[in-house]
């Protein structure tokens, strides 16, 4: 509502790209049943992007677009990262039709990253246009390059709930260096406004240049 209001004109604000519910598959971060509630609650707060097969996430897109969202969000399953010998809970084709199914529709693509290599190097292969938070490794950073892929590395997020952040300012400055575009972000949730600013000095601590943070 508040991007309509200002789109119209009807209130003063920046350009919004707005995504409400996130896709991810049935059983991962997102799902009612990993919310900790009564059976009969899980309908009430049921994440509208859970999907389970290619048919299924080509409509839970379908439905975002629909519903006016700006750019759709693709979240990989938490599972990944919290469980170890699991490197991926997504099938590549769920993740393909999400992606291409977006661009039919002419809508962006943000990619959710946590875990370890394949959900990431098959999202960049799939078309991903950003991707969020991270880390990456060496063949994603080399594919980035490759396809302009963008990276926003959310590193006060990485530093405050402790996961892998010294591992992602690495990774940020090897993916600066060898050219991947960098976007500015924040991860508002974890990070509150009143703090996002130290994102600028997290981001030079990885040996990019002001000139380029404040570009991005």
């Amino acid at each position: 509502a508040q991007r309509d209001a200002i789109e119209a004109g009807h209130a003063p604000g920046p350009r919004m790209m707005v995504v409400e519910a996130q896709t991810t598959i049935a059983g991962g971060d997102l799902d009612p049943s990993q919310l900790d509630v009564r059976d009969v609650v899980e309908p009430f707060v049921a994440n509208r992007g859970t999907c389970s097969g290619v048919e299924d996430c080509v409509k839970a897109v379908r439905e975002e677009e629909r519903r006016g969202a700006g750019v759709i969000k693709l979240r990989q399953s938490g599972i990944a990262a919290s469980t170890p010998g699991v490197e991926m809970a997504e099938r590549p084709e769920e993740i393909r039709a999400v992606i291409d199914t977006a661009h039919r529709l002419g809508k962006k693509v943000a990619v959710h990253v946590v875990g370890p290599g394949p959900f990431l190097r098959l999202a960049i292969e799939a078309g991903a246009d950003t991707v969020e938070h991270g880390p990456l490794d060496d063949a994603a950073i080399a594919l980035m390059a490759a396809r302009k892929t963008c990276y926003v590395p959310t590193l006060g997020a990485a530093r405050a709930i402790h996961y892998r952040y010294d591992e992602a300012v690495e990774m940020l400055g090897r993916a600066w260096r060898a050219g991947v575009p960098i976007c500015f972000g924040t991860d508002l949730g974890i990070v509150s406004v009143d703090k996002s600013h130290e994102e600028f000095g997290f981001m030079a601590s990885s040996g990019m240049p002001v000139e380029a943070i404040l570009r991005a």
